[in-house]
C-alpha cells in the first residue's frame, strides 16, 4: 500500500504547497525517519523510497520554477531551451514551455535565469531540445508573451520527427482525422478540436490525454500477433521499441513518458516497485514534470487504480449484474476520480462525477477509434468509417456534456463514503470466503 499512496501523496504535497521545503527542513526529517526504519525493519524500503522521492522532488521544484535576478516588468527577451512540443488550442493562448538559460533587460544587458517558464508564441515550427530567443513582455496572466521568436539551433533529435509528422497529418485529413490526431500524436495541425473540448465539459479528458492506456492499446496491437511469428521475448521487445518512437513522435510529452518508463520497469520489478521508480525516474529525467498538471493527474489517478480497483472490482462484482469489462472500468474510474477530485478543484473548481458511468460508454468507443486511426495510416480506404464512429462519439459527447458538473465537495464525500462501503464489503466476502477455501482443502 505504501508504494501506491506515498508517491500520490508526494505530488500532493507539492502541488498544494505554496514553496518546496528548504533542505534545512529535509535534513531532520530524513533523520528521524532512517532512525525509525533501523527499529521497524519492514519499513526501510518504503521509507528510502519516500526518502528519494522528497529529495528528488524538492530538487526538482527548485529547477521547475523560474527564477531571475530581474524584475518581470524589466524582462524584454528570454534565451532558453524549448522543453516541450509546442501546443495549439484553438480560441486559447498557445505556446510551450521553456528551459530559461537567461534574461534581457530594457538596456540590452543579459542576467542569469533559471527554471521553466510557458511561454505564448504564435510560432509552432520548433520542437522539443531546440535554442531559441523570445522577444516580449509578460503579460497579465504571468506568461511571456514572445512578440517574435527566434531558433539559434535546431535539436539534433527532432529531425526525424519533423520529417514523419507532416506525413501522418496528410494521412489523417479526412472527417474526425483530427481526434485520431489528437489521440496518435497528442494534438492536431489546428489545435484542440471540438470533441476535447466536449470531453472536458463531460470530465472524460482523460481518455483522450496520451497516457498508459494508448501504450495498451498499441503493444496489444503488435505484441500479439507477432508473439506466433517470432515469439514472446522478440514480439514484446519490438513492441518496447515501437512504443518508445511513439513517445518520441509525442514531443516526449510527460504522461506518455511517465506511462512509458513504468511499462518498462514492469517487466523487471513488481507493480509496487515500479510504479514508485517510476516517478523517481521521471523526475530525474523531466524535473519540470512535477509541476505538469496533466502529468501529476495521470500520476495520482494511476495511483488511486492500483491501490483501490482490485478490490472494489471485487464487491463491485459480487453486488452488480454488469459484464465483468464494465465493472472493471467503473472499478477504474471511481478510484481514479478519488485520488484526483481535489486537484481537479484545485486548478478548475468543478469535476464531473458522472464521468464514472459516462466513461464506461466511451471508453471502449475511444480505444477502438485509436485502434482504427492505426489502421487508416496503413488502409486508408477505412477513414470512411471512422468517421461514421466519429460521429457517433460526437454525438454521446454533446449529450453528456448537458449534465451539470458539481462546484463543491458534496458529491466527492458520497464518493468516498461509497467507497468506503464497497471496502468494507470487500472484506467481509473475503472473510466469508477463506473459511470455505479452507474447508475444502481440508477436504481434498
Amino acid at each position: 500500500m505504501c508504494y501506491f499512496l506515498l508517491p500520490a501523496l508526494l505530488l500532493y504535497c507539492n502541488a498544494f504547497a505554496e514553496r518546496a521545503p528548504t533542505k534545512l527542513c529535509t535534513l531532520p526529517i530524513f533523520l528521524l525517519l532512517i532512525l525509525l526504519s533501523l527499529r521497524f525493519r519492514r519499513l526501510s524500503l518504503p521509507v528510502l523510497m519516500a526518502l528519494t522521492l522528497h529529495l528528488l522532488s524538492n530538487d526538482a521544484m527548485m529547477r521547475a520554477h523560474f527564477s531571475s535576478s530581474l524584475e518581470e516588468s524589466g524582462i524584454i527577451a528570454l534565451y532558453g531551451t524549448v522543453e516541450s512540443k509546442p501546443s495549439v488550442r484553438r480560441n486559447r493562448d498557445a505556446g510551450f514551455r521553456l528551459n530559461a538559460k537567461a534574461a534581457v533587460d530594457t538596456d540590452g544587458s543579459v542576467y542569469s535565469a533559471k527554471g521553466i517558464i510557458y511561454v505564448i508564441s504564435d510560432l509552432t515550427d520548433i520542437d522539443k531540445g531546440d535554442d531559441v530567443r523570445l522577444d516580449g513582455a509578460y503579460n497579465s496572466k504571468g506568461y511571456f508573451k514572445a512578440s517574435s521568436t527566434n531558433v539559434l539551433s535546431r535539436s539534433p533529435f527532432g529531425g526525424l520527427r519533423r520529417a514523419v509528422l507532416p506525413k501522418i497529418y496528410e494521412a489523417l485529413r479526412f472527417e474526425g482525422g483530427d481526434l485520431s490526431a489528437f489521440l496518435l500524436l497528442g494534438s492536431d495541425e489546428n489545435g484542440a478540436t471540438e470533441v476535447v473540448e466536449r470531453a472536458r465539459l463531460c470530465g472524460l479528458s482523460h481518455l483522450l490525454a496520451l497516457s498508459g492506456m494508448h501504450l495498451s492499446i498499441l503493444s496489444m496491437m503488435i505484441e500479439r500477433p507477432l508473439c506466433k511469428v517470432i515469439g514472446e521475448k522478440r514480439a514484446r521487445a519490438f513492441a518496447i521499441s515501437f512504443l518508445v518512437f511513439f513517445t518520441y513522435l509525442s514531443g516526449w510529452r510527460a504522461s506518455l513518458l511517465r506511462a512509458l518508463i513504468y511499462r518498462v520497469l514492469m517487466l523487471k520489478f513488481s507493480k509496487e516497485h515500479a510504479f514508485s521508480l517510476s516517478l523517481v525516474l521521471m523526475l530525474a529525467l523531466s524535473p519540470c514534470s512535477v509541476d505538469d498538471l496533466a502529468s501529476v493527474l495521470g500520476f495520482v489517478s494511476l495511483s488511486g487504480m492500483l491501490l483501490l480497483s482490485p478490490r472494489l472490482e471485487s464487491a463491485l462484482f459480487f453486488i452488480v449484474p454488469l459484464p465483468r469489462r464494465w465493472i472493471e472500468l467503473i472499478s477504474s474510474s471511481i478510484s481514479a476520480m478519488s485520488f484526483s477530485i481535489p486537484l481537479l478543484m484545485e486548478y478548475f473548481g468543478t469535476y464531473q462525477l458522472l464521468a464514472i458511468a459516462t466513461g464506461v460508454i466511451l471508453t471502449p468507443l475511444i480505444e477502438l477509434y485509436m485502434l482504427l486511426s492505426v489502421l487508416v495510416l496503413l488502409l486508408p480506404p477505412l477513414s470512411s468509417a471512422l468517421s461514421l464512429l466519429y460521429k457517433g462519439i460526437m454525438l454521446l459527447l454533446e449529450l453528456f456534456s448537458k449534465l451539470e458538473g458539481q462546484s463543491d465537495y458534496l458529491g466527492y464525500k458520497w464518493l468516498l463514503l461509497a467507497i468506503f462501503l464497497l471496502l468494507a464489503l470487500e472484506i467481509a466476502i473475503n472473510r466469508v470466503q477463506k473459511p470455505k477455501r479452507s474447508l475444502t482443502m481440508g477436504i481434498h
